[in-house]
């Protein structure tokens, strides 16, 4: 049997099954190597780390060429460790003489602790980064409320409501977010070729990821609006005035 990158590699556009190869672990009595029909191909496996590209491989049955001690790798639901008895009695049930040695645990957690780790790091920079966007939209807006007070203030004495003032602040804080997400996507779109290393069967362009992102920038940009412009509502026109 040869896996999916084997077959993909030496027979592309057709079929690998009932082609004959030869393999340096099979040989006949005159060293000699043997062909070998090829009746089944395997999904690849990664052995080291899930982000490795699969290398071609070929599968030779163990009875007829014992080339290296078996491994079985199993998925369990459970702790890991709580089946290791149950699989050297159910090796025992076939062969007493079996000895089950190095079981390892948690394999596939291993494989994936430095891409955990990357990620977290990378999420932890992004927090801070925004958090330090909404800290900077509050203090520009909370800044331009404070020279426009007499232009609010005039706007009020004027006619217009409280609901109209917040809104007009707020329609400033949102275009400045606006802008700063539509920059924000265009760059994270031409960034993601780099990243994809880190992901595993996740597309670098994942619709989910990106609008679950807007919304939360969004979110948190109108909530850095919202107490400027609630305080520049709340003005009284008449101290204003009366102060300007």
């Amino acid at each position: 049997m040869v896996n999916q990158a084997f077959a993909s590699r030496t027979f592309p556009g057709e079929s690998a099954i009932g082609k004959r190869i030869a393999s340096d672990l099979s040989s006949d009595e005159s060293g000699k190597a043997d062909f070998r029909e090829i009746v089944g191909v395997v999904a690849n496996v990664t052995r080291s780390s899930l982000a490795e590209t699969p290398m071609p491989e070929i599968f030779l049955p163990f009875g007829q060429v014992a080339a290296a001690p078996p491994w079985f790798a199993l998925r369990v639901t459970e702790d890991p460790a709580a089946y290791v008895e149950t699989i050297r009695g159910v090796v025992a049930q076939q062969d007493a003489t079996l000895p089950v040695y190095a079981v390892r645990t948690n394999v596939l957690t291993r494989s994936t602790a430095q891409q955990k780790f990357q990620t977290m790091l990378i999420a932890a920079f992004a927090a801070i980064a925004l958090v330090l966007a909404a800290i900077g939209l509050y203090a520009v807006l909370s800044y331009m409320v404070a020279q426009r007070t007499l232009e609010l203030g005039l706007r009020m004495a004027l006619g217009a409501q409280r609901a109209d003032v917040l809104t007009l602040i707020l329609r400033r804080g949102l275009l400045l977010s606006a802008a700063g997400v539509v920059v924000g996507l265009a760059a994270s779109a031409a960034l993601t070729r780099y990243l994809a290393t880190l992901l595993f069967h996740t597309p670098g362009l994942d619709a989910l990821t990106f609008a679950a992102t807007t919304s939360l920038l969004i979110l948190i940009s109108a909530a850095s609006c919202f107490w400027p412009a609630w305080r520049a509502s709340r003005l009284d026109p008449n101290l204003t005035l009366r102060e300007h």
